[in-house]
C-alpha cells in the first residue's frame, strides 16, 4: 500500500485506508485516537480528504503527476501558521477535485488564534497550457514545471472554495498569492472562489486558459486580480474589495494588475482576457488604491460591465492606466461606470471606449451593509452562500471590547455580539459619531440608578440592527429584575417639532428640533429593551424608547418594550415611521406622541398582563398630544396608526382609555382592536376631550372586545366602533391569539418570542 508522507501531532500513524468499493480513492482519516490528521509531503496516488476529520496543513503538501487528490464538501484544512513553507500544490498532469456546495463550501484557512494575512501559502496550480514565458518553466513558488501547448488541459475543479489568510512572505522577489494558476487550461472547472485576507495577491494567472466564474476577493494585500505570461481567459463576475480597516498593503495594491510579459512585450501568445461583470471597490480611506484596473507591458484586455468605486473617503490613485515603461496595454471597456474619487486615467496605449461617472453604483448603508446596482458590476448576490458580509462589511472604526460601556463616543465605533456589556452610567453617542451594534448583542444595564441609559445627539447615529435570530437586547442587570431598574434609550434628530429647533430633551440633555424631516439617526431593527422607565423625580422619568424631532430616514422595526415604569414609546415631535412595535407590561402609556408627531406607526400591538401591576394614576394604551401650551402650534401632531391592539389583560388595573387624542392633535387610526379579556376593562375607550384642548381622531375598522367603557368626546371622532367577541382569545394555558384582520397581526413578534408579555 502506498502511503502519504505525514507529520503527526502524537506518535501515530495516518494511513490511506480503502475506501468501499464504488470509490477507488484512498481516504485520509485517523485511526480511533480520534487526533486531527496532519497534512505534509506528497501524494502520489488517488487520494480523498473528508469532511468529517479537520486537517492541520502543516508543510508543503504536493500532488504529484497522474494522482488526483479529492476534497469532500464541506472539509476544513488548517493552515499551520507563521511559515512560508506550507502550502497545497497540485503539479501539472495531476489534479485538485475540491468540489463544494453552497451550503458545504471547502475551506483553507489558518490555525492561528488571531488569523491575519499571509499567515501561511495559499494554493497552487500547475497545468500544460501556453505561457509566454516557455514549455517548461517553473512557478515562482512552490518549485513546480508548468507550459505546454495544450489549452484544454485540465487541472481538475475548484467550486465553492474559500481561501483565507494567505500570502505567506519567502522573500522580497517571492510571496504567495491566494491561488495562483500557472499554465492551467480551460478544461480545469474553476467557479464560486472566495479569497479574503491575502498578503499578497487574491487570484494571479501565469499564462493558461482556464475561465473562472464567480470570483470574490477581499482585504488584498497588493492585487485583487493579476495575470501575466499570456493568460487567455475569461473571468466572468469578479468583485473585488478593501475593507476599512484591512491596512495591510504593499506598495502599489491594485484592483486589476494585467500584464503579458515583462521581458518581452510582444511575446507570444499575447495575454488577451476577457472580463465581463466586475466591480472593484474600495473602502478604506487610510490605503488609496494604486489604479482601479493598471494594464500593461503588452496585454490586450477586454472588460465588459464594470464599476470602479471609492467609497467615502476612499480612493484610486488613478481609474485605468495602461502606461508602463516595460510596454504599454491596450484596453477596450463597454459599460464601465466610475463612483466617488477613483482618479484620472492614465493613457498609454490605447483606452477604447468611456467610462459613465455614477453616484449609485454602490451604496453603503449606516449599518455597513454593502449594496449594488442591478447590472451595474458584478452580482453580488452571487456570493451569498459565503455570507459575504464578513469579507465586505464596512467595518466600524473602533471595536469597543472594554465590557463596561460610559461616557461618549466621539468616533464611529462598534459593539461586538461576542462580548456581554454592562451599561454602567449614561452613554452617549456624540454628533457625527455612529455607534453600530452587531446583531445578539446583550447590554445589561446597571440597575437601581437614573443615571443608566444609551442616548444618541442631534447628528449622531445609533445602528442596532438585529436579526429575527439574533435580535439586540438592552436589559437589566438585577437578580430579580423590574419595571424602572434602569432609564432607556432616547434619539434626538433635526426633524420639526412644534416646540422650536433647539429644545432639549425631558431627559439625558439633549438638544433636538429642526426643519429637516428626512434626517436620519440610524437604524433600530429587532431591538428588545425591558424593565426601563428609571424615574428621576416626580416630573422626569424614562420611556423605554424616546424619540425626540427623528425624522423619516431613520428606519425603526420590529421593536420590543416590555416592563417599562413610565411610557413604552414615546415620540417627541418628528417624523420617523415604525413598524412592528411590541409594548408589554407599561406602567404608563403604551404608545405616545406629542410635540408635532407626524410619522406612521405599523402593526402596533399594546398588553397589560395579569400580574403587573405597577401602573401611573393614568395608564392608556395610546396617549396623543401635540402640544400641551399651545394646541395650535405648528406642526400639529398628524400622526396616522395602521393595524393597533390595545389589550388588558389585567382585572386588578384598569386602563384610563384604549386611546387618549387630546390638546391639538389629529390622528388617523386605521383598524383597531381595543379589548378588555375576561374582567379587565378600560375607563374610556376613546377620550379626546381635555382641559388643555381637545383632539381630533378619524377611524376605520375600528372593533372593541370586552368591558372597554365608552367614547368621551371633546374633539370630534368620525368613524364608528363595532362591537365583536372574538377579536381576541386567550386559551387556557394562557395562550394569545387573535383573529386575521383585526388589530395587529401579532405573528409578526415570533422573533421575540412573545409568550413571555403576552402571556396572562
Amino acid at each position: 500500500m502506498k502511503k502519504i508522507k505525514v507529520l503527526t501531532l502524537l506518535t501515530f500513524a495516518i494511513v490511506l485506508a480503502s475506501c468501499s468499493s464504488d470509490d477507488d480513492n484512498r481516504t485520509i482519516n485517523p485511526d480511533k485516537g480520534g487526533v486531527e490528521p496532519d497534512l505534509s509531503g506528497e501524494i502520489t496516488e488517488d487520494t480523498k480528504l473528508l469532511a468529517s476529520e479537520e486537517y492541520t496543513l502543516t508543510g508543503s503538501l504536493t500532488v504529484k503527476e497522474g494522482a488526483t487528490l479529492t476534497i469532500e464538501p464541506g472539509t476544513v484544512i488548517k493552515a499551520k501558521s507563521g511559515r512560508t513553507d506550507v502550502f497545497l500544490a497540485v503539479e501539472r498532469g495531476a489534479k485538485l477535485i475540491a468540489k463544494g456546495t453552497a451550503d458545504k463550501p471547502i475551506k483553507f484557512t489558518s490555525d492561528a488564534a488571531s488569523p491575519a494575512a499571509g499567515d501561511w501559502g495559499g494554493i497552487v496550480l500547475a497545468g500544460k497550457a501556453a505561457s509566454n514565458k516557455g514549455t517548461d518553466v517553473q512557478t515562482e513558488v512552490a518549485g513546480l514545471l508548468y507550459g505546454g501547448t495544450d489549452n484544454n488541459d485540465n487541472s481538475g475543479e475548484l467550486s465553492y472554495v474559500i481561501a483565507e489568510y494567505t500570502g505567506a512572505k519567502i522573500n522580497g522577489e517571492q510571496e504567495f498569492n491566494g491561488i495562483s494558476f500557472f499554465g492551467v487550461g480551460s478544461g480545469t472547472v474553476v467557479n464560486n472562489i472566495i479569497v479574503s485576507n491575502g498578503n499578497d495577491d487574491g487570484i494571479e494567472f501565469f499564462g493558461g486558459s482556464v475561465n473562472v466564474t464567480n470570483v470574490y476577493c477581499a482585504n488584498i494585500a497588493d492585487d485583487m486580480f493579476d495575470w501575466t505570461g499570456g493568460y487567455t481567459g475569461t473571468i466572468t463576475n469578479a468583485f473585488g474589495v478593501r475593507n476599512n480597516g484591512f491596512d495591510a498593503a504593499t506598495d502599489d495594491p491594485r484592483g486589476i494588475e494585467g500584464d503579458s510579459n515583462s521581458s518581452d512585450a510582444t511575446a507570444a501568445p499575447i495575454s488577451t482576457p476577457t472580463l465581463n461583470n466586475v466591480t472593484i471597490l474600495n473602502l478604506n480611506p487610510d490605503v488609496a488604491l494604486k489604479a482601479g484596473a493598471e494594464i500593461r507591458r503588452g496585454t490586450e484586455a477586454t472588460i465588459n460591465n464594470i464599476l470602479f468605486a471609492a467609497y467615502g473617503n476612499a480612493s484610486f490613485g488613478n481609474r485605468i492606466d495602461t502606461a508602463d515603461d516595460k510596454g504599454n496595454g491596450i484596453l477596450t471597456i463597454t459599460n464601465a461606470t466610475a463612483q466617488g474619487n477613483v482618479g484620472d486615467d492614465k493613457v498609454g496605449g490605447a483606452i477604447t471606449g468611456s467610462v459613465d461617472l455614477v453616484t449609485d453604483g454602490i451604496s453603503v448603508s449606516a449599518d455597513n451593509t454593502v449594496e449594488t446596482k442591478a447590472g451595474v458590476g458584478a452580482d453580488l448576490s452571487a456570493f451569498d452562500w459565503a455570507n459575504q458580509s464578513f469579507v465586505v462589511t464596512k467595518s466600524a472604526a473602533n471595536s469597543i471590547t472594554n465590557t463596561d460601556l460610559s461616557g461618549e463616543i466621539t468616533e464611529n465605533s462598534l459593539l461586538l455580539a461576542s462580548i456581554e456589556y454592562n451599561l454602567t452610567g449614561s452613554l452617549t453617542v456624540k454628533e457625527g459619531a455612529t455607534l453600530t451594534i452587531e446583531p445578539g448583542t446583550v447590554i445589561k444595564a446597571k440597575s437601581g440608578r437614573t443615571d443608566v441609559f444609551l442616548a444618541v445627539e442631534r447628528g449622531a447615529k445609533l445602528i442596532a440592527k438585529g436579526t429575527a435570530d439574533k435580535p439586540i437586547k438592552f436589559t437589566s442587570d438585577a437578580a430579580s429584575p423590574a419595571a424602572g431598574d434602569w432609564g432607556g434609550i432616547v434619539l434626538a434628530g433635526k426633524a420639526a417639532s412644534n416646540k422650536g429647533t433647539d429644545v432639549q430633551t425631558e431627559v439625558a440633555g439633549l438638544l433636538y428640533g429642526g426643519t429637516d424631516n428626512n434626517d436620519n439617526s440610524g437604524e433600530l431593527s429587532y431591538v428588545i429593551a425591558e424593565y426601563t422607565g428609571a424615574k428621576i423625580n416626580g416630573e422626569q422619568e424614562f420611556n423605554g424608547i424616546s424619540f425626540f424631532g427623528v425624522g423619516s430616514g431613520t428606519v425603526v422595526n420590529n421593536i420590543v418594550v416590555s416592563n417599562g415604569n413610565d411610557d413604552g414609546i414615546e415620540f417627541f415631535g418628528g417624523s420617523v415611521n415604525v413598524t412592528n412595535v411590541y409594548c408589554a407590561n407599561i406602567a404608563d402609556d403604551m404608545f405616545d406622541w406629542t410635540g408635532g408627531y407626524t410619522g406612521t406607526i405599523t402593526n402596533a400591538f399594546g398588553v397589560r398582563n395579569d400580574g403587573f401591576d405597577a401602573a401611573t394614576d393614568d395608564p392608556r394604551g395610546i396617549e396623543g398630544d401635540s402640544n400641551s401650551s399651545d394646541a395650535t402650534a405648528a406642526p400639529i401632531s398628524t400622526p396616522t396608526l395602521n393595524n393597533v391592539t390595545i389589550l388588558n389583560l389585567n382585572p386588578d388595573v384598569a386602563l384610563k382609555a384604549g386611546a387618549e387624542i387630546r390638546r391639538g392633535t389629529e390622528a388617523t387610526i386605521n383598524n383597531i382592536l381595543f379589548a378588555a379579556y375576561g374582567n379587565a376593562s378600560f375607563g374610556n375607550r376613546i377620550d379626546t376631550a381635555d382641559d388643555k384642548g381637545n383632539g381630533i381622531l378619524t377611524i376605520t375598522n375600528a372593533t372593541a372586545q370586552g368591558n372597554v367603557g365608552d367614547d368621551k368626546v371633546g374633539g370630534a371622532i368620525t368613524g364608528s366602533v363595532d362591537l365583536v367577541t372574538d377579536g381576541i382569545s386567550v386559551s387556557a394555558d394562557n395562550t394569545v391569539e387573535t383573529k386575521a384582520g383585526v388589530g395587529a397581526d401579532l405573528s409578526a413578534f415570533d422573533w421575540a418570542n412573545q409568550s413571555f408579555v403576552v402571556t396572562k
